[in-house]
């Protein structure tokens, strides 16, 4: 009799592990970054060449970024200061 109320147990835990997936909001999610992708397009006429770029979600990203005027010039030059240097040691001392 316990061996009976523990299968019964066990299926009714099974069955509801199977129902609950979330294949259905999951398939909605693709189709919506396949419906919207973050294109880019450069092309030039004179020489003939046309690039395209697909980079989904860079523009979710690009609306999370503060605006061009957040920083000042003078922080982001010491930034780019600090990060030339730690360029520079990796690139002459690899192992570090």
């Amino acid at each position: 009799m316990r061996a009976f109320i523990a299968l019964l147990i066990f299926a009714s835990f099974l069955v509801t592990a199977c129902h609950s997936s979330k294949v259905k909001s999951q398939s909605s999610d693709i189709q919506t970054a396949k419906a919207t992708p973050d294109t880019i397009r450069i092309e030039n006429d004179e020489l003939e060449y046309e690039i395209i770029i697909l980079e989904l979600g860079f523009n979710n990203w690009l609306v999370t970024q503060p605006p061009m005027t957040y920083f000042s010039l003078n922080v982001l030059e010491n930034r780019n200061k600090a990060y030339v240097f730690e360029w520079n040691q990796r690139a002459g001392n690899p192992s570090i």
